[in-house]
């Protein structure tokens, strides 16, 4: 009998992850939030629809102090943002 190495097979595994995106003048984006390591800046994605909503409600609650304080003149429009599911698929 011969035994294959442990490369001989791939298995695709799908992680459904979310982003944030913004409607831009060409269509909708990603919003461009980032995460930072120690070596590279990748999108954030977010493990739930509920973690996606809690950051875009952040953001809106940023703003509206903002605009309160008189750091920004207007408020963000929330039709302008929405949650996708990004399908973040590896090979082990």
């Amino acid at each position: 009998m011969r035994l294959l190495d442990k490369t001989s097979f791939l298995c695709f595994v799908s992680i459904m992850r979310y982003k944030i995106e913004l409607r831009y003048f060409y269509g909708w984006d990603d919003a461009g939030w980032t995460d930072a390591t120690d070596s590279e800046i990748i999108p954030t994605r977010f493990e739930s629809i509920h973690q996606a909503q809690v950051a875009l409600d952040k953001l809106f609650a940023d703003v509206k102090s903002a605009v309160i304080t008189g750091d920004m003149d207007v408020e963000e429009v929330r039709d302008d943002y929405r949650i996708v599911a990004v399908n973040d698929g590896f090979l082990l």
